[in-house]
């Protein structure tokens, strides 16, 4: 099962989950461990050692579908003065400092430029997909102007374990800590999404962002009545890093409370 990092697939009827099985290696099956020897590690090497090794693919999501994000660049403060930039089928592979906290901007021509929320790096993972979404959905988007300010988008993804309304993405409300002007949208279930005027809470689709945000980062509150809510998941920290002329995307784990 591949992992959607930090946000799910949402100009199409599909949708993603940073849910999997344990990650195994290619040639054996057996569960991941950290990465070989460090001084026989070649890629591209984020920080120092020791690493756990990172891969899967980036993803351009456009009204007509899926598509590899073929020379897309992809930054990050823990390598500094390093670019990645995306082969065409869309692979990447990253080598990560072990125990390390960061977090990765994506850009390409045609895409909205794309922080990735905050990464806890533990071990090895695979089936990785970061997702770029298309200029348009900026303008699906209330109050933001996608040249100037920034922007969250969040997806409401229930665990595996989930039982009852707590497996289910609707019916979760999200508030800004510290910051009562922030402008809160929920989006419709329909094939594009559009935001729902007057919504309180997410709709099946599990969508929602957040604009009018001020600051370095942000900090949402999840609830929903009888579950848990958290932006803390296997693979992000739950630190919402914030830039202008960027969207912050994120997933937020819903559990039995």
């Amino acid at each position: 099962m591949r992992i959607t990092y930090l946000f799910a697939a949402i100009l199409c009827a599909c949708s993603g989950s940073e849910e999997s099985k344990p990650a195994t290696t290619a040639d054996t099956g057996l569960p991941a461990t950290d990465s070989g020897s460090d001084a026989e590690l070649v890629g591209y090497k984020c920080g120092e050692p020791p690493y756990v090794r990172w891969s899967g693919k980036v993803i351009f999501n456009d009204v007509s579908g899926e598509k590899p994000a073929a020379g897309a660049t992809l930054t990050s403060p823990a390598c500094p003065g390093q670019t990645l930039t995306i082969p065409a089928d869309g692979a990447f592979s990253l080598l990560l400092t072990k125990g390390s906290k960061s977090f990765a901007k994506l850009e390409k021509m045609g895409a909205l430029n794309t922080i990735l929320g905050e990464w806890g790096v533990e071990k090895d993972e695979v089936d990785i997909e970061m997702v770029m979404l298309p200029p348009l959905f900026a303008g699906l988007t209330p109050d933001w102007d996608s040249s100037t300010e920034p922007a969250v988008l969040l997806s409401v993804s229930p665990q595996a374990s989930a039982t009852g309304a707590c497996a289910a993405k609707d019916g979760v409300s999200f508030v800004v800590k510290d910051q009562p002007t922030a402008v809160v949208s929920y989006f419709s279930d329909s094939s594009v999404p559009s935001a729902v005027m007057g919504a309180t809470a997410t709709t099946a689709r599990g969508l929602v962002t957040f604009t009018n945000v001020t600051g370095s980062t942000i900090e949402v509150v999840g609830t929903k009545a009888g579950c848990k809510v958290s932006t803390i998941t296997r693979l992000q920290t739950g630190k919402i890093v914030i830039e202008p002329k960027y969207i912050t995307t994120l997933v937020a784990y819903v559990t039995n409370g």
